[in-house]
Protein backbone atom coordinates (compact mmCIF):
# COMPACT_ATOMS: atom_id res chain seq x y z
CA UNK A 1 0.00 0.00 0.00
CA UNK A 2 2.77 2.42 0.91
CA UNK A 3 4.60 1.73 -2.35
CA UNK A 4 1.40 2.39 -4.31
CA UNK A 5 0.88 5.70 -2.52
CA UNK A 6 4.49 6.69 -3.19
CA UNK A 7 4.25 5.87 -6.90
CA UNK A 8 0.93 7.67 -7.34
CA UNK A 9 2.22 10.69 -5.41
CA UNK A 10 5.42 10.83 -7.47
CA UNK A 11 3.33 11.26 -10.61
CA UNK A 12 0.53 13.40 -9.13
CA UNK A 13 2.92 15.83 -7.43
CA UNK A 14 5.60 15.90 -10.14
CA UNK A 15 4.62 19.39 -11.37
CA UNK A 16 6.86 19.09 -14.42
CA UNK A 17 9.70 17.29 -12.64
CA UNK A 18 11.04 13.98 -13.87
CA UNK A 19 9.00 10.95 -12.83
CA UNK A 20 10.26 7.41 -12.27
CA UNK A 21 10.25 5.07 -15.25
CA UNK A 22 8.49 1.70 -15.24
CA UNK A 23 11.75 -0.21 -14.76
CA UNK A 24 12.56 1.70 -11.58
CA UNK A 25 9.03 1.21 -10.25
CA UNK A 26 9.17 -2.52 -10.98
CA UNK A 27 12.63 -2.99 -9.47
CA UNK A 28 11.61 -0.95 -6.43
CA UNK A 29 8.49 -3.09 -5.98
CA UNK A 30 10.59 -6.25 -6.26
CA UNK A 31 13.06 -4.95 -3.71
CA UNK A 32 10.27 -4.04 -1.27
CA UNK A 33 8.71 -7.50 -1.65
CA UNK A 34 12.09 -9.16 -1.09
CA UNK A 35 12.99 -7.07 1.96
CA UNK A 36 9.54 -7.36 3.54
CA UNK A 37 9.39 -11.09 2.83
CA UNK A 38 12.74 -11.69 4.47
CA UNK A 39 11.84 -9.63 7.54
CA UNK A 40 8.48 -11.44 7.76
CA UNK A 41 10.18 -14.86 7.73
CA UNK A 42 12.64 -13.64 10.35
CA UNK A 43 9.82 -12.32 12.54
CA UNK A 44 7.89 -15.60 12.35
CA UNK A 45 11.03 -17.62 13.13
CA UNK A 46 11.96 -15.39 16.06
CA UNK A 47 8.39 -15.39 17.34
CA UNK A 48 8.34 -19.18 17.30
CA UNK A 49 11.76 -19.38 18.90
CA UNK A 50 10.98 -16.99 21.76
CA UNK A 51 7.32 -17.91 22.19
CA UNK A 52 6.39 -14.24 22.53
CA UNK A 53 5.04 -12.19 19.64
CA UNK A 54 5.09 -8.85 21.45
CA UNK A 55 8.66 -9.16 22.70
CA UNK A 56 9.83 -10.41 19.33
CA UNK A 57 8.23 -7.59 17.36
CA UNK A 58 9.57 -4.99 19.78
CA UNK A 59 13.08 -6.42 19.53
CA UNK A 60 12.93 -6.73 15.74
CA UNK A 61 11.67 -3.17 15.29
CA UNK A 62 14.40 -1.90 17.60
CA UNK A 63 16.99 -3.92 15.71
CA UNK A 64 15.85 -2.73 12.27
CA UNK A 65 15.35 0.95 13.12
CA UNK A 66 17.99 1.64 15.75
CA UNK A 67 20.74 -0.92 16.26
CA UNK A 68 21.39 -2.25 12.75
CA UNK A 69 21.93 1.20 11.14
CA UNK A 70 24.25 2.12 14.02
CA UNK A 71 26.27 -1.07 13.51
CA UNK A 72 26.45 -0.47 9.77
CA UNK A 73 27.84 2.99 10.44
CA UNK A 74 30.43 1.80 13.00
CA UNK A 75 33.66 1.45 11.04
CA UNK A 76 35.35 -0.19 14.04
CA UNK A 77 33.51 -3.44 13.25
CA UNK A 78 35.22 -3.60 9.86
CA UNK A 79 34.20 -6.36 7.48
CA UNK A 80 32.07 -8.08 10.16
CA UNK A 81 29.36 -5.57 9.23
CA UNK A 82 28.93 -7.40 5.93
CA UNK A 83 27.11 -10.18 7.79
CA UNK A 84 24.24 -7.79 8.61
CA UNK A 85 21.05 -8.19 6.61
CA UNK A 86 20.43 -4.46 6.31
CA UNK A 87 23.81 -3.92 4.67
CA UNK A 88 22.98 -6.52 2.04
CA UNK A 89 19.53 -5.08 1.39
CA UNK A 90 20.86 -1.53 1.08
CA UNK A 91 23.55 -2.80 -1.31
CA UNK A 92 20.93 -4.07 -3.78
CA UNK A 93 18.47 -1.21 -3.31
CA UNK A 94 17.46 -0.07 -6.82
CA UNK A 95 17.84 3.71 -6.43
CA UNK A 96 20.63 6.06 -5.38
CA UNK A 97 21.02 6.31 -1.62
CA UNK A 98 20.49 9.65 0.13
CA UNK A 99 23.52 11.20 1.80
CA UNK A 100 24.14 9.78 5.24
CA UNK A 101 22.67 6.33 4.49
CA UNK A 102 25.11 3.66 5.69
CA UNK A 103 26.48 1.77 2.69
CA UNK A 104 28.94 -1.10 2.67
CA UNK A 105 30.92 -2.15 -0.37
CA UNK A 106 29.79 -5.80 -0.55
CA UNK A 107 30.17 -8.33 -3.32
CA UNK A 108 26.96 -9.75 -4.72
CA UNK A 109 27.99 -13.17 -3.37
CA UNK A 110 28.00 -11.81 0.18
CA UNK A 111 24.63 -10.16 -0.47
CA UNK A 112 23.13 -13.47 -1.58
CA UNK A 113 24.64 -15.28 1.41
CA UNK A 114 23.29 -12.71 3.87
CA UNK A 115 19.77 -12.56 2.43
CA UNK A 116 19.64 -16.35 2.28
CA UNK A 117 21.13 -17.32 5.64
CA UNK A 118 19.31 -14.85 7.90
CA UNK A 119 15.79 -16.07 7.11
CA UNK A 120 16.82 -19.73 6.72
CA UNK A 121 18.60 -19.96 10.06
CA UNK A 122 15.94 -18.10 12.03
CA UNK A 123 13.07 -19.98 10.37
CA UNK A 124 14.84 -23.29 11.07
CA UNK A 125 15.36 -22.35 14.73
CA UNK A 126 11.69 -21.35 15.01
CA UNK A 127 10.58 -24.59 13.36
CA UNK A 128 12.81 -26.60 15.71
CA UNK A 129 11.36 -24.81 18.75
CA UNK A 130 7.81 -25.36 17.52
CA UNK A 131 8.47 -29.06 16.90
CA UNK A 132 10.05 -29.61 20.30
CA UNK A 133 7.62 -27.51 22.33
CA UNK A 134 5.60 -29.37 24.96
CA UNK A 135 1.92 -29.73 24.18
Amino acid sequence: MGLTVAVVASFALADGSATPHLGLIASGAGWVLLADGIVCVIAVGLGSLTGSRAMTLTALIGWELVLSPQLLDAASFGSARQALLDGALVRIEPHPLPNGTPHLPMSIVLVVVAITLWPLVLAALGAWRTATRDA
